[in-house]
């Protein structure tokens, strides 16, 4: 392409260019919160890569039952992780002596 062509549609750009400014645009996340009261489910532990809409699914640690009231799953979303993280109650015990 010329120069001219270029000036006159400013909005061409290369393959490469296009690639950068897609994955720029769709992002990635780090790796998922961590929680004491849960752990990502096994599916999810040896992911090293999350792109945006990635979903990740966690089970509660000994100690704490499941709140079916909230959702234990994280979604990735523009470059950050999003989910509640009340899904995991502590478990009331009636030891009491």
């Amino acid at each position: 392409m010329d120069w001219a062509f270029r000036a006159i549609h400013p909005l061409i750009f290369s393959f490469p260019q296009c690639f950068l400014m897609v994955f720029l645009l769709v992002g990635a996340c780090d790796a998922p919160p961590r929680f004491s009261f849960a752990e990502l489910k096994e599916d999810y532990l040896y992911n090293r890569t999350y792109s945006t809409f990635d979903v990740v699914e966690y089970r509660c640690r000994p100690g704490y039952m499941r709140n079916f009231r909230a959702r234990n799953t994280y979604v990735c979303e523009r470059n950050r992780w999003k989910g509640s993280n009340n899904f995991c109650l502590r478990e009331l015990t009636s030891d009491f002596g």
